[in-house]
This record gives structure tokens, C-alpha cells and sequence, in this order.
């Protein structure tokens, strides 16, 4: 698994244990929250530039860089990463960080030390 930037790391773990973000899933962000990818998309805003904006569906989901449920590119590169959907080792198995916060519903305290741990 690729390590990523050692800096947005810290800033994405941290923010994940911060409390200052409701947790949801289903997409990166939508008016109940986001998504563990949508607090690296939001960490990520100061230096990628990018601006959240309501999904033109009229759905309640939001998108940066048109992206509603994927890792935008430009935050992939900002971060380091080499996949929209980052994976961890959960119980053994190399499994995507979404299925860990919309399936498995590991809370972001968590899902923070997965990262730490693999990413």
C-alpha cells in the first residue's frame, strides 16, 4: 500500500478525530455530514483550491471537482494517494476505506487509526 503525504495525513487524522465533522456516508459530503474521504476532500480545500457545491441532481449530496461519492483527483494528488478509494487492512483483508465508514460504520475515531496505521 503507497504511504501518503506525510503532512495531510496528520491534518486528515486529525480532523477525523476533532469531532467537528458529522459523520454520513453514501457520498463524500451531504446536509447530514461527511464521509471519511469527504473530510481528506475538505482538509484538502486551502491547497487544491477546491469549493464544495450542491449536487445539480437535486439530490442532498454535494461535489468538489464533480466528484459526489469518489476521491476528487485533484485531492488523490494533493494527498498522494494512487486510488479514489484508499485501502486499509481491516480484519485481514485489504478493504477500502468507504466500505469502512458506509458498511462496516466504523466511527471516524477509528477509521483515523486505520489510517494512521496503513496509509
Amino acid at each position: 500500500m503507497p504511504k501518503m503525504n506525510p503532512e495531510i495525513k496528520a491534518l486528515w487524522v486529525k480532523a477525523l478525530r476533532s469531532g467537528d465533522y458529522a459523520q454520513t456516508d453514501g457520498c463524500l459530503r451531504n446536509e447530514h455530514g461527511y464521509c471519511c474521504l469527504g473530510v481528506l476532500s475538505d482538509v484538502c480545500r486551502p491547497i487544491t483550491g477546491g469549493e464544495w457545491a450542491a449536487d445539480k441532481s437535486g439530490s442532498n449530496m454535494f461535489t468538489m471537482f464533480s466528484e459526489c461519492s469518489l476521491l476528487p483527483v485533484p485531492v488523490m494528488n494533493t494527498a498522494g494517494l494512487t486510488e479514489a478509494h484508499p485501502l486499509v487492512l481491516f480484519d485481514g483483508q485489504e478493504t477500502p476505506l468507504a466500505v469502512i465508514n458506509d458498511k462496516v460504520r466504523l466511527p471516524f475515531t477509528a477509521i483515523a487509526d486505520l489510517i494512521e496505521a496503513n496509509l
